[in-house]
């Protein structure tokens, strides 16, 4: 029903140290109303944009 609080539980299930997998489990008041998964990945942001340059000096000698 509108206006009803709905409580999400997160729990972390793995880590590997490059990827996070979370389980989550949506509530209210009578049960749960929905559950998931949802998988991150960690990044090195100086190392993507690292990549991410030499691609481009790749690229811009490419002739399209």
């Amino acid at each position: 029903m509108i206006g009803e609080t709905v409580s999400v539980k997160v729990e972390v299930k793995k880590f590997d140290g490059n990827r996070v997998e979370l389980e989550m489990l949506a509530y209210d008041e009578v049960g749960i109303v929905g559950k998931g998964t949802h998988v991150r990945a960690v990044v090195n942001k100086n190392s993507l944009i690292k990549r991410a340059e030499k691609r481009e000096e790749r690229l811009s000698s490419l002739d399209f």
